[in-house]
Parts: C-alpha cells; structure tokens; sequence
C-alpha cells in the first residue's frame, strides 16, 4: 500500500469478496461425514443451554441502573467549583471505579456529618 485512501496490495484485489460463493466439488462434497437429524438436533439443543447467563456476562457502560432498594432522591444542580479541585475528585473516582456522582455524595455525606458533630443535628422543615 503506497498510503492513499482506495489503494490495495495485490493480494488484496485478488481475494474474492465476501458475498460471492466459491464453487466446491463433489469430491470434497462425499468425503464429509454423513450425520444424522438426531445428532443435529441434540447439538443444537447443547449449543442453546451453553451460552452463558444474563447474570455473568459483563454489563455495558452506560447509564446505571436503578435499584429497588434504592429510592434516594436525587436532583440535579449546576455549581461553579475550583477547576484543580474537580480534576482531583474525577481522577479519586475513577482509581476507586465509582462514579463521580457517587464520589462527591460522599464528601457531602462526610462534610454534613462533620458540620452536625460540631453544631448539632440539622432540622429542615418538611419539603412540599
């Protein structure tokens, strides 16, 4: 490849493109292994019950889910902060694989529990 785009080795324009079929022979047709529809359906019934559980495999990243158990209010809220200070937090998140909503609930959680040790338990009035 001499690097432009559209460009292909030689090897490449010679290979036969995906979507045409390659003729066979007969004889490489007969000299395959005559199997039977019970040794079919039984391989298929074993290839369904060997693909792994839902519960195993890796979940995507993504928006996580929401629990059950859970059901914590949440808002969203806009704030200006110091920029090192962000980065700080962002980089704590992601060494500790948490997210950084969850990072800064707990510095929220640490920061009021220390204010209410030294002043006394908040009272808010109840929300509407």
């Amino acid at each position: 490849m001499s690097g432009i785009i559209g460009e292909r080795d030689d090897e490449q324009n010679q290979a036969q493109p995906a979507n045409q079929t390659v003729p066979v022979s007969t004889s490489e047709v007969s000299e395959s292994p005559v199997v039977n529809s019970q040794e079919i359906s039984s391989s298929s019934s074993q290839a369904k019950h060997s693909v792994a559980p839902a519960a195993t495999q890796p979940r995507k990243p993504g928006r996580p889910r929401k629990s059950d158990t859970e059901k914590i209010e949440e808002i969203r809220a806009t704030f200006i902060a110091n920029a090192e200070q962000m980065r700080q937090v962002k980089y704590i998140s992601l060494v500790e694989g948490k997210l950084l909503k969850d990072v800064l609930a707990d510095a929220i959680r640490f920061y009021v529990s220390a204010w209410e040790s030294e002043n006394g338990k908040i009272k808010l009035p109840k929300s509407k």
